[in-house]
Formats: C-alpha cells, sequence, structure tokens
C-alpha cells in the first residue's frame, strides 16, 4: 500500500503564515519602542549634562563678579583702557570676535551687567569682571603729581608684587591697566613702578603721567598676569550652531578669539534681582532692556549708574538647551515662556523654530547672588 502523503495544507501554510506575520510586527513594535526610548534617554542624558555643567560655571563666574573693585563704588563705570605689548587692548579696534561683534568698543568696569539682545544669535550676552588679588578690595591712593610715564607713588607699596595686574584710577580720565615690574617686592618704599606685556605709558591718549593730579586717584589690585590667581574680564553668549561662547577681555591665553563653552545652547536670557527701596534685601526683578536698567545706562560712570549697580544683589539666568539627537516628529513646543515664577513683565517667551522642534528642549534657570556686592 502507498504510504499517505505528507505536507501543509494550504490552510495550515496561511494560518503559519498569519502567525509569524503577527510575531514580526509585536517585534518590530518591540524594538521601535526600544530605540525610541534609547533616542529618549540618551537626548535627556545629554540635556541634563550641559544644564548641570553651565550651571556650574555660570554660577562661579557671576558670584564672584566685582571682587576686588566692587566696595569702591567710584570706580564703577569707569572706562577702561589698557594696552598689550604696545598694542592698544581697550577701546578694542574694529570690533569684538563673533558673537561679541555690537557691544561697545570701550568695556566699562562693573561687576556684571546684561547687554539684551546684543550676542549675534540675538540672546542677551553677560559682561561679568572680577578681581582674584586675594588681598582685599581696599585700594591704595595714589599721591598727588607723583605719576611718572612708568610709575606712581603710594604711601607705601605692601602687598604688591611683581607682575601684578592693577587698575590706576582718576576721575574724569578713567582707569588704565597696569602691569607691575617682574621682581618687584612692595614694602615701606612709596614707588610702585611698572613693566611687562601690559604696561603701557599712553593708551588711547590717556596718559599714565597724568594720574594722580585729582585727589581720588588710586591703585586697584586685580590679581596676577600669569598665575592661578588672574583676573577674569570676560563676555558670554550665544553664538553661531547653537554654542555658548566665553571671550576674555585681557586676552590672558594665547589666542585672540572667543572660546566655545557648550554647544545645543539655543537662547541665554537674564534679569537683575534688586534692592527696589534700600533696606538691604532683594524684593524686585527687572528686566535688562528697561530704564533705568540697560547696559548703557549702568555704565555711563554717573553717581546714578553707580548707585543702580550696588542696588544689584543677583542675576537670574535662563538657558534653553536642545539635544542633539533628532526625532522623526515634533516633540517641542512653538515657545518656551522663562522666568514663568515672575511677574509677567519680568517673563522672557523664547519662540522655537520649525526645524528646532524635532529636538527635545529644557529650559535652565538659576539664580546667583551677586555677593561681592552684598551689603556688608
Amino acid at each position: 500500500m502507498r504510504a499517505a502523503a505528507s505536507g501543509l495544507t494550504l490552510v495550515e501554510l496561511l494560518v503559519a503564515m498569519a502567525i509569524g506575520l503577527v510575531m514580526a510586527l509585536a517585534a518590530t513594535q518591540v524594538i521601535v519602542q526600544g530605540m525610541r526610548g534609547k533616542r529618549v534617554t540618551v537626548s535627556v542624558n545629554d540635556v541634563n549634562q550641559t544644564a548641570a555643567f553651565l550651571s556650574t560655571t555660570i554660577d562661579r563666574v557671576v558670584r564672584g563678579a566685582g571682587a576686588g573693585f566692587a566696595m569702591t563704588p567710584q570706580v564703577l563705570g569707569c572706562a577702561l583702557r589698557a594696552g598689550r605689548d604696545a598694542a592698544v587692548l581697550w577701546p578694542r579696534a574694529g570690533g569684538w570676535p563673533a558673537p561679541f561683534a555690537t557691544l561697545p568698543a570701550l568695556p566699562r568696569l562693573a561687576p556684571v551687567v546684561v547687554h539684551a539682545g546684543a550676542s549675534a544669535a540675538g540672546s542677551d550676552v553677560l559682561a561679568v569682571m572680577s578681581g582674584n588679588a586675594g588681598i582685599g578690595d581696599a585700594p591704595t591712593s595714589v599721591l598727588p603729581a607723583s605719576a611718572t610715564a612708568s610709575s606712581v607713588r603710594l604711601n607705601n607699596t605692601h602687598g604688591f608684587i611683581g607682575n601684578d595686574l592693577v587698575l590706576v584710577q582718576d576721575a574724569g580720565l578713567g582707569c588704565l591697566l597696569q602691569q607691575v615690574s617682574a621682581g618687584f617686592t612692595g614694602g615701606a618704599a612709596q614707588t610702585l613702578t611698572f613693566g611687562g606685556r601690559y604696561a603701557e605709558d599712553a593708551v588711547d591718549g590717556v596718559e599714565l603721567a597724568w594720574m594722580g593730579h585729582s585727589a581720588a586717584a588710586q591703585v586697584i589690585r586685580i590679581g596676577q598676569a600669569a598665575a592661578i590667581n588672574t583676573p577674569e574680564f570676560q563676555f558670554i553668549g550665544v553664538g553661531a550652531n547653537n554654542t555658548l561662547f566665553a571671550y576674555d577681555l585681557m586676552q590672558l591665553g594665547p589666542e585672540d578669539a572667543s572660546n566655545p563653552i557648550a554647544d545645543g545652547v539655543i537662547e541665554l536670557r537674564a534679569v537683575y534681582g534688586i534692592d527696589s527701596n534700600a533696606d538691604n534685601s532683594l524684593d524686585t526683578w527687572v528686566r535688562p532692556d528697561t530704564s533705568p536698567w540697560t547696559a548703557a545706562e549702568l555704565t555711563n560712570g554717573t553717581a546714578a549708574s553707580q548707585a543702580n549697580l550696588q542696588r544689584i544683589f543677583a542675576v537670574r539666568v535662563g538657558l534653553l538647551l536642545r539635544s542633539a539627537v533628532q526625532d522623526p516628529e515634533d516633540v517641542a513646543p512653538a515657545s518656551v515662556v522663562m522666568f514663568r515664577d515672575l511677574p509677567t513683565t519680568v517673563q522672557r517667551t523664547v519662540s522655537i523654530s520649525s526645524a528646532n522642534r524635532k529636538f527635545r528642549h529644557r529650559s535652565v534657570e538659576l539664580t546667583i547672588p551677586v555677593r561681592n556686592i552684598l551689603p556688608k
């Protein structure tokens, strides 16, 4: 007898194919969900790491603003002139490097000033200045009519050492950056001599020999030219390719260029926390694009602007960060409101372009006390 034929019937084959398709679809869904979860995790982790890094970096810089000079209110708003290697450093010829090209060529001495919308990307720019002399904030008076092209006379030179960076300030003339001669050791001697890369007898038509003709002339230590205690005079703002940049106004490093701090930064906005009623406590938040809190008004050197700079007790910085991983669909809103817990007059609305909405965003805000101008 012939053996019975073996194999699958058409119905059995169709059932097997259906089961296989269901299993393949289920596996595909698991893979898709896994990839989506991985993409979200990577995006969130990247943004969180950037947020933590920038929060620490900006907090450190702003928290030290005004060190070395903030307790001398008459120097606030002082026009800063400097030279380096026999070339004019301040005022800046030809504009600052991107993204800071629109900022004033002649910087003014102030702990922290927000230049509203001044970066190349339209974000705010933080101008932060702090000394690092490590010997207190008290300036040293210049003896009247004692300045020469390379020195000034003080009551004594205790605390000064070679390569110190100092600001020589005189009412009506502004501030000249100078460098103490290498090998100098202060003491009872009255003559403080200058020499080195940052020592110039004249800058932008202002001569060192003119300093000391007013009774208020003084020398302010701000740090060292080549040591760990260097001063920090810098701009911070958003530039091309969603990158946050910093620029060293003193060019203490090897390059005259803006240095990238972090990428994935869409926007930087800031507001001031001020004492509005002279009770030595922060009670009001104001925007840097409203009078009298604009950068130009805060740094014009008048008594009113100096008083207003001393009323700034904190700066609140908002950052809008973007991940580097693109999603297939929109995952970001059309706009984000910064400082949402503050009055609507202080809030800042940031639009997110259609191209950026396929990237995950995070808004980070930090409130930083400007400790060097808090009442003592």
